[in-house]
């Protein structure tokens, strides 16, 4: 083999290393970016799930507030109506309470 074929494979063996290193460095950025994207991609779901339970949450204390509110008035018309009962027993109770001391 002359020495001018040798130079030329010589040459293109490091043609063939560099484009290696060229295409291996250039496949470790994508990776690299494509890591960096998914870690974005996550982080935003994060936040976006985030943001929805604070929502969430924000509207199941308003409903069990309207809900207390809604029991609270219940439960006060429930005390009215019993003690308006027992305001209108009051007179008999106390009659039969008389009528028997009175009888003894």
């Amino acid at each position: 083999m002359t020495l001018d074929a040798m130079v030329q494979v010589t040459q293109a063996e490091q043609e063939a290393r560099d484009q290696k290193a060229a295409v291996a460095a250039q496949a470790r950025q994508k990776l690299e970016e494509a890591r960096q994207a998914g870690e974005a991609r996550v982080a935003e779901a994060v936040s976006q799930a985030k943001t929805q339970a604070a929502e969430m949450l924000a509207q199941a204390e308003a409903r069990a507030a309207q809900r207390n509110e809604t029991q609270a008035a219940a439960d006060a018309a429930e005390r009215a109506a019993l003690r308006s009962q027992a305001e209108g027993r009051m007179a008999q109770a106390a009659a039969v309470i008389v009528g028997r001391i009175v009888k003894r």
